[in-house]
């Protein structure tokens, strides 16, 4: 496969997996990605389990075909090799608490001053105003936030979380897209922008029909379990030898 990508430069600043996801599309399409990482403890995801030779699994899975450095964020002069870094890069990438960004003296407003082409994806939990800008968003919050738990689960059980990071690894998708949709009118007109993806906003966009039926109809969807909600016999099904068939 051609890398598409190659030649761009992406300074990845983010955390956990929405951002990361991204930035490691970006990289798989040949995007020459710098992932900054904390001094002394880098990213957060190290520590997670499980590990291989004492490295995390974790890591591996949302940071590869990236560069790592090490920064102290909180320092004047960490600060100021981001800005640089900042300065020189195609896309910067950061999913930090609405605000956040600005407060490390990487404006966008300012940035572009100097990098007019930069393109600039910023992911919160609950977007950049209202209520819960304020707020950390979290997969399983927003998960439970959205609806999407109370549609996932069996009829007359609890609502249940999906089985990984689904609203995350969906932000990062859109806001892949997002980016490369950017880049493409970059080409055009050189000029850069701020993209804004938040997660609660990405996995309302999850439950397809679920919204606009309520609204048209006021019909509250419903959990289901592994039925397929349109076709039958679509389910799961033991079979005699004791395996489990899913008919589609």
């Amino acid at each position: 496969m051609n890398a598409p990508l190659e030649g761009i430069r992406v300074l990845d600043l983010s955390r956990f997996i929405s951002g990361p996801y991204c930035g490691m599309v970006l990289g798989d399409l040949g995007a020459d990605v710098v992932k900054a990482e904390k001094a002394g403890s880098g990213d957060d995801t190290r520590v997670l389990p499980p590990f291989v030779k004492g490295e995390s699994l974790y890591t591996f899975a949302v940071n590869r075909n990236k560069r790592g450095i090490e920064l102290d964020f909180r320092s004047g002069e960490g600060r100021e090799k981001l800005f640089r870094l900042a300065c020189t890069a195609d896309v910067l990438i950061e999913n930090f608490k609405a605000g956040t960004i600005e407060k490390m003296g990487l404006d966008y407003e300012e940035l572009k001053k100097h990098n007019p082409g930069l393109i600039m994806v910023s992911i919160t939990g609950f977007g950049a105003d209202g209520p819960y800008r304020d707020k950390p968003g979290f997969d399983a919050a927003v998960q439970a936030m959205s609806g999407l738990m109370s549609i996932t689960g069996e009829p007359d059980g609890m609502p249940m979380m999906y089985g990984t990071y689904a609203v995350d690894y969906a932000t990062a998708l859109y806001a892949a897209v997002a980016a490369l949709s950017a880049l493409h009118v970059r080409h055009s007109t050189g000029r850069g922008q701020h993209i804004r993806l938040s997660l609660l906003e990405c996995a309302a966009s999850l439950l397809l029909t679920g919204i606009p039926d309520y609204c048209a109809t006021g019909h509250v969807t419903g959990r289901v379990g592994n039925r397929d909600r349109y076709t039958a016999p679509g389910n799961c099904f033991k079979t005699k030898d004791g395996e489990v068939l899913m008919i589609i």
